[in-house]
C-alpha cells in the first residue's frame, strides 16, 4: 500500500542511498530497478566473480529499500510500486492484513469495518488468483511482443523529446489522445513505467464499469433471481464475446487462450516470461550487458535457482523462446 507517508519515508532513504552509491546511480535512465533477493544469491554462488563485493553491497541493500516498502524500483525518483512481478503462493487468510489507515486511506471505511474488508479481501484473493496469473502470463505475452515493444519506444522517444522542452507533458492533447489509444487496444489502465504494463484488470464487484473501458471490456448483465446451471456453457459464450471485444493487435494472445485450455500450458510459459526478460533483459543487462558474454548458460543455472522449479533446459527454452519473439521470428 503506498501512501503519502509511504513515499514521503522511501524518498528519503533513497536520497541516502543515492548519495552512498552515486557511482553506480549517476547516468542511468529515470527508471532504476531492484533484483530480488532470491536472484542475487544464485547469481553469486553460480557465477563467482561475476558480481563484486561491492555491487552485491549495492543489489542488497536495493533490494532491502524496495523490499520495505514493497516497491520494485524508482522512476523519476518517486517509488514504483508492482505487484505483477510477484508469482503468488498465499492462500486466502495469509496476505498481509490491511491496517485502519489503510482502510481510511482507500476510502472503505465508509462501507466495511476493518474486520469485513479484510476477510472479503481473503476472500476475493482465492476467487482472483487463477484469472490473476493469467494477467500475469498475458504481461509477460505482451512485453515480450515486438509490435507492443516498437509503440513503448515510439511513446518513450516522443516523451524525452517533450520533456527537452520544458513544456508540461500533460499539456501535449496529442501526446495524450495516442497514449489512451494505445492502452485501450492493448488492453491496459495504464503503465507502472515504460517497462511495466499495468493490464486491464477484472470487476467482479457487480459495480458499474467506468465509461471511458466499458467499450473494451465484456460486459454481461444478470438479474439476482437467475442462477446459471452447473452446466451451463459460460466459457463458450466469453471466447466469443471475447473475440468481437479484442483489438487486431491481440489476436495472438487469443490463440494462447484458447490453445491453453485447462492445463494452462501455454499460459504459465509466458508467466515465467514476465519474471526471466524482466530481470534478465531489463535490469540486468542495464547494468551488467558486458558481464553476458561467456556467462548465458551459467545464468540460466541462476534463473533456474530463481524460479526453483524448473531445470536450466527450461530456461533456456524461454530465453530463446523470448528472442524469437522479440526478433518477430
Amino acid at each position: 500500500m503506498i501512501t503519502a507517508t509511504n513515499v514521503q519515508s522511501f524518498c528519503g532513504e533513497w536520497a541516502t542511498f543515492c548519495e552512498r552509491f552515486a557511482d553506480k546511480i549517476s547516468g542511468r535512465e529515470s527508471s532504476f530497478y531492484s533484483l530480488p533477493l532470491e536472484l542475487i544469491k544464485p547469481l553469486q554462488s553460480t557465477i563467482p566473480n561475476w558480481l563484486t563485493a561491492e555491487a552485491v553491497t549495492f543489489e542488497e541493500e536495493f533490494a532491502n529499500l524496495c523490499g520495505r516498502h514493497n516497491v520494485v524500483g524508482v522512476a523519476a525518483g518517486r517509488p514504483v510500486p508492482y505487484g505483477w512481478l510477484t508469482f503468488a503462493t498465499q492462500s486466502a487468510g495469509q496476505g498481509e492484513p490491511l491496517t485502519l489507515s489503510d482502510l481510511k486511506w482507500l476510502g472503505w471505511d465508509q462501507f466495511w469495518s476493518l474486520e469485513t474488508a479484510n476477510r472479503l479481501l481473503n476472500v476475493g484473493a482465492d476467487r482472483t488468483e487463477p484469472l490473476r496469473r493469467q494477467l500475469q502470463a498475458f504481461i509477460g505475452w505482451l512485453i515480450t511482443n515486438p509490435a507492443y515493444v516498437s509503440q513503448v519506444a515510439e511513446f518513450k522517444a516522443r516523451e524525452k523529446d517533450k520533456l527537452a522542452t520544458g513544456e508540461p507533458l500533460e499539456d501535449d492533447e496529442e501526446l495524450l489522445a495516442a497514449f489512451v489509444e494505445f492502452c485501450a487496444e492493448w488492453q491496459l489502465d495504464g503503465m507502472a513505467t515504460w517497462d511495466l504494463p499495468i493490464p486491464r484488470g477484472v470487476n467482479l464487484s457487480d459495480l458499474a464499469i467506468p465509461l471511458c473501458t466499458r467499450d473494451e471490456s465484456i460486459n454481461l448483465t444478470l438479474p439476482a433471481t437467475i442462477r446459471l446451471p452447473a452446466r451451463w456453457p459460460l466459457n463458450d459464450l466469453m471466447r466469443d464475446l471475447r473475440r468481437n471485444a479484442i483489438s487486431d493487435r491481440l489476436a495472438g494472445w487469443l490463440e494462447v487462450l484458447d490453445q491453453s485450455g485447462g492445463d494452462g500450458k501455454g499460459l504459465h510459459r509466458y508467466r515465467q516470461m514476465l519474471p526471466l526478460h524482466f530481470y534478465r533483459n531489463v535490469v540486468l543487462k542495464s547494468r551488467y550487458g558486458d558481464h553476458f558474454s561467456g556467462h548465458v548458460e551459467l545464468l540460466d543455472v541462476a534463473f533456474a535457482d530463481f524460479f526453483g522449479d524448473i531445470r536450466e533446459d527450461s530456461v533456456k527454452k524461454l530465453r530463446l523462446g523470448i528472442e524469437r519473439r522479440l526478433k518477430g521470428e
